[in-house]
C-alpha cells in the first residue's frame, strides 16, 4: 500500500488513501475547456517530496500560469496540508493580505 501522507500519522494517511482515486496520466494530458488560471490571481505551493506530481512539473505549471508567488516546502509530500499545515496557512495568509 502506498502512503501519500508523508510524515503525517498513519491513521490519517489510511483515511485519505481510502478516499482518493489513483493518479492517471490523463489528468495531465486531457483537454481543458476553460482555464481559470488565466484570469484568477493565485499563489503556489510546491511539495518538494511529492511522488504523485513531480516538483519540477509543479514549478513548470506555476510558471506557465504566471502565479503571484511560490513557496517550496522541503520534505513535503502530496498531502502537504496534513504534513506541513503551518506552511499552507502562511501561504494563505500571504495571498489574503495581497488581495486586500
Amino acid at each position: 500500500m502506498a502512503w501519500s501522507a508523508g510524515p503525517a500519522r498513519r491513521r490519517r494517511g489510511r483515511c485519505r488513501y481510502g478516499g482518493q482515486r489513483p493518479a492517471a496520466t490523463t489528468h495531465l494530458t486531457g483537454p481543458t475547456r476553460a482555464a481559470a488560471w488565466r484570469n484568477i490571481l493565485f499563489w503556489g505551493l510546491v511539495a518538494a517530496a511529492d511522488k504523485a506530481i513531480p516538483p519540477a512539473l509543479q514549478r513548470w505549471e506555476y510558471d506557465r500560469a504566471n502565479m503571484r508567488g511560490q513557496v517550496e516546502v522541503r520534505g513535503a509530500s502530496h498531502s502537504v496540508m496534513v504534513s506541513h499545515p503551518g506552511a499552507v496557512e502562511k501561504l494563505i495568509q500571504t495571498a489574503d493580505r495581497a488581495m486586500r
